[in-house]
């Protein structure tokens, strides 16, 4: 699955290019861009809790957190399913924070869906030529995230202050010292209780968004150029562009989809049936039964 950046850099790109979607997903994410950052941080959110958590970009990857395996592979279409019901029906956030977020989960999930099969692969095909320890999939996400970042934000570079702005999910630039408000908790409580039949505490999401906070400061000051190169043994790979552009054409089809749903108000079986259609309620990332053999992999990619 891609690095948290790059998917945080991905919603920006679909808020820049908005015309083609709905009316009311444009005019959220013109409005409320930081929380189509949220959205899209939200799933890889639990890696940046704890001690260690904010100084991700400085150690290797753990196992993944129990939450980040539970929201992944736990019925994720369900999940922003549940929070777009919330949200058409005028719950707990405006409808432009709600969408705004919606926009930016689903960025999220169609990246997943699109790019780990390619990653994987990719890590296959390197290790068949190197070194196993140094090439690892962490490595090969770096490395596509920092050609993205030289791609599409040339004046964003690590190390630098621009950088921490495309980490800000709040209104509200300083330290988050009160965590995330009452009504987004409460969409990601009731929409983890629809997928996974459990729910994180609200001092565990708040400890992860004040990791975030961190995780970007850090990105952002002179610390940040230790992480300006991917490692040696992990070539550039041009694909991520083409592959970015694909998960976006697949968001902007599944935000128009899920425009219908909202507005329609109608949601029960028959209408989430309609949705799976375009995206099926599959677990993400490296999480069974994604893993495959290299060749399927291979075929899977765009």
């Amino acid at each position: 699955m891609p690095a948290l950046l790059l998917h945080l850099l991905a919603v920006e790109r679909l808020a820049a290019d908005a015309e083609r979607l709905p009316n009311a997903f444009l005019h959220a994410l013109g409005k409320d861009l930081e929380y189509a950052r949220f959205g899209a941080a939200l799933l890889d959110l639990p890696y940046l809790g704890g001690v260690f958590g904010a100084l991700g970009p400085f150690h290797a990857h753990r196992v993944p957190p129990p939450w980040a395996h539970r929201l992944h592979a736990h019925r994720p279409v369900t999940f922003g399913l549940k929070v777009a019901e919330l949200v058409a029906g005028g719950a707990l956030v405006g409808g432009d924070a709600g969408r705004a977020l919606l926009a930016g989960y689903f960025t999220h999930v169609a990246m997943d869906r699109l790019m780990h099969p390619y990653l994987q692969a990719r890590v296959c095909e390197l290790r068949r030529r190197g070194e196993p320890e140094l090439v690892t999939r962490q490595r090969i996400e770096w490395a596509q995230t920092l050609l993205y970042l030289g791609a599409r934000h040339p004046k964003s570079r690590l190390g630098t202050p621009a950088l921490e702005a495309h980490l800000r999910v709040s209104k509200h630039a300083g330290y988050p010292f009160r965590g995330v408000g009452g009504g987004f908790y409460e969409l990601l409580r009731l929409g983890a209780l629809e997928a996974c039949g459990e729910a994180p505490s609200k001092d565990e999401l708040d400890d992860w968004v004040r990791g975030l906070y961190l995780h970007g400061r850090l990105l952002a000051s002179p610390l940040g150029k230790l992480r300006a190169r991917p490692g040696r043994d992990v070539p550039s790979d041009g694909r991520v562009l083409e592959l970015v552009d694909a998960a976006l054409t697949l968001t902007r089809t599944l935000l128009r989809e899920l425009d219908g749903y909202m507005n329609r108000s109608r949601f029960g079986r028959r209408a989430r049936a309609r949705f799976l259609l375009h995206l099926p309620d599959e677990p993400l990332g490296a999480y069974p039964p994604l893993i495959r053999a290299p060749s399927e992999l291979t075929r899977r990619v765009p």
